[in-house]
């Protein structure tokens, strides 16, 4: 236990109910004084929490975020003042929640005292004990009515603070609000005055959404959306396929500088954020996977756009509604753009009171007899931890690549899985972006039962050839392969949780395309008997002119025996400048020999 001779400025001094270091870290209190003490209700953002906790006792969503102190450090007791000043500033670290009156009350304390523990460490083992700090921290759960909503704890060596480590739960503070309290001590430790500006508080952003008119109209607005999407969307994204497998929720990272490469492209040509071609391939892969034409993902939604929220430290994300069509015939490109208008009605009408948007689809379940939640969502955390970075901002044009470096630059793709369990959630799928230093990566995490683990390696491959593919290629929605049948087979495979009709119906997708392919042609005899569609009759008329023309054309021969061997989609071979090389070089009268099917085609001339 670390020995304070005298109190130091901020309250802080020596707790004497801290055991010996060698039976666990030490601690000390440090005491605060704020402005009030109040009592309000919850905002939004905190009873959309509160309520998940409720639904799903097991989840936590904790947060820990670890600051370096600068140089050699700083003493005990200037870091705990610096604490001490940041907890009298927002009443959100001050705050417990009391039931009472059949409902849920946020109690603010005008003063009092916080913990800290002290970890001393080596030199040799700072990092190390850095990370069991954090997670020691993150893993314990906040009892929400009995203590406060931050926990905070410093990596000493010698006498001087080198770390401090934050743990919010999530009813306290997002993200955003972590960096701004972040930000704010990085302040008070270098001795700076904090902002001047007044700071709205929780309390406050409460009694304003139970009260103000406008606040009752956007939760309206907001519920007229949910209600229509929620009778048009699948019951659910991922049913269930099989049986958990050990730990039940994985996650995988995949690092891949040729998606990245290809997302800016294709975000420079549709002219939207690379954030929005993303979520376009999350959503795409995941209506081909499951064979849905109607696509839903939450987003996540920071809602911090209204007045006085940039600053305010609390949790005020809530989660929007993405909801895309993926008609056969749409290209990746236009999907890509109605992505970014999907998100940004997301990101409208994902304020909201909650209680209020969970009888909208309590209600939207009861009319179509089954449970509807898509259990899936898509959240952009890159630029969190680096103000100047904002994936949101639209792109201009992307770098001049061609197709060869990007996918040469597919062999230096990694994928790893998160070591241990990972935190519960009721959400089946989770994609996330995060910063990985200069670059991103994907993250995805999933609840096996729904997503086993070979499948969603299978998944993130299958969006990274998918942006690939799209980044050069008109690609539609028809031409999307599933990832490969291993993994396809695990994602399937589960006993009585699949039944032999969803077997056939996902099978169906992956030899979709080669049975056109051989079913076209045979109807191009006048022997077979089948319906002649105008599709069917127009692609046999113009693979007799493509066959004439590669009997004398290099690159309609590599081009068709590329997609006679399924290495490439069938619309490759439509491409308008594929189209002018064909009528070019075909004869003036369409041959006479009979339709040859690409699995069997000779070049004739």
């Amino acid at each position: 236990m670390r020995n304070l001779s005298s109190r130091p400025p901020g309250g802080a001094f020596p707790d004497p109910g801290v055991p010996p270091a060698a039976d666990g870290p030490a601690s000390i209190t440090v005491s605060f004084t704020g402005t009030r003490a109040c009592r309000a209700p919850l905002t939004w953002g905190q009873n959309g929490i509160w309520l998940k906790f409720q639904r799903d006792p097991d989840c936590d969503l904790n947060g820990s975020y670890v600051l370096t102190v600068q140089g050699e450090g700083i003493s005990v007791a200037a870091a705990a003042d610096a604490i001490s000043r940041i907890v009298a500033r927002h009443e959100a670290l001050r705050t417990r929640l009391q039931r009472s009156e059949d409902r849920v009350w946020q109690i603010v304390d005008k003063s009092g005292v916080l913990r800290i523990a002290i970890t001393e460490a080596r030199e040799a083992t700072l990092m190390t004990s850095v990370v069991t700090v954090a997670r020691r921290q993150r893993e314990a759960k906040f009892n929400l009515c009995e203590e406060f909503h931050m926990r905070t704890g410093f990596v000493t060596t010698g006498e001087n603070v080198r770390f401090i480590i934050l743990t919010f739960s999530h009813i306290a503070a997002d993200g955003a609000a972590a960096q701004i309290l972040i930000s704010e001590l990085q302040l008070a430790l270098s001795g700076q005055e904090m902002p001047v500006e007044a700071v709205m508080q929780p309390s406050d952003l409460a009694w304003m959404q139970e009260r103000t008119p406008e606040f009752r109209v956007q939760t309206e607005r907001s519920a007229r959306y949910w209600s229509a999407q929620y009778r048009r969307i699948p019951p659910t994204m991922f049913p269930l396929v099989g049986l958990a497998e050990n730990p039940r929720r994985q996650q995988a990272v995949l690092i891949s500088p040729a998606l990245e490469m290809a997302t800016e492209i294709i975000a420079g040509d549709a002219r939207v954020t690379t954030s929005a071609v993303l979520l376009a391939a999350t959503c795409t892969m995941a209506g081909v996977w499951t064979g849905n034409q109607v696509s839903a993902m939450n987003a996540l939604a920071l809602n911090r756009v209204q007045p006085g929220h940039g600053g305010l430290v609390s949790n005020l994300i809530q989660l929007g509604l993405v909801v895309l069509d993926l008609r056969h015939e749409l290209s990746f490109r236009e999907i890509a753009r109605q992505a970014w208008m999907s998100a940004l009605d997301a990101y409208r009408y994902a304020y909201y009171d909650q209680s209020v948007i969970n009888r909208v689809i309590e209600k939207a379940s009861h009319e179509r007899g089954e449970d509807v939640n898509p259990f899936c969502c898509f959240n952009d955390l890159r630029g969190l931890g680096r103000p100047s970075h904002n994936s949101h901002a639209a792109s201009g044009p992307a770098k001049a690549r061609n197709e060869q470096a990007v996918r040469e630059s597919l062999a230096r793709t990694s994928l790893t899985w998160e070591s241990g369990n990972v935190p519960w959630s009721r959400c089946r799928f989770c994609m996330q972006v995060v910063d990985h230093g200069p670059a991103s990566a994907l993250v995805l995490i999933a609840d096996t039962c729904y997503l086993p683990r070979a499948s969603m390696e299978g998944f993130l491959f299958g969006v990274e050839e998918l942006l690939v593919q799209a980044a050069f290629h008109d690609v539609q929605i028809a031409d999307i392969q599933l990832p490969s049948l291993p993994a396809k087979r695990e994602h399937l495979k589960g006993g009585s949780g699949v039944s032999a009709r969803r077997f056939f119906r996902e099978i169906a997708r992956c030899i979709n395309v080669p049975w056109e392919i051989s079913a076209g042609a045979d109807l191009g005899f006048p022997e077979v008997t089948g319906k002649r569609t105008l599709k069917v009759r127009l692609g046999n008329a113009y693979m007799a002119r493509l066959h004439t023309a590669a009997a004398h054309d290099a690159r309609l021969t590599e081009a068709f025996f590329r997609v006679a061997g399924l290495v490439d989609s069938p619309s490759t071979l439509m491409h308008p400048r594929m189209i002018m090389r064909v009528l070019r070089g075909s004869k003036a009268r369409q041959a006479t020999a009979a339709p040859v099917g690409i699995h069997q085609a000779t070049l004739s001339g």
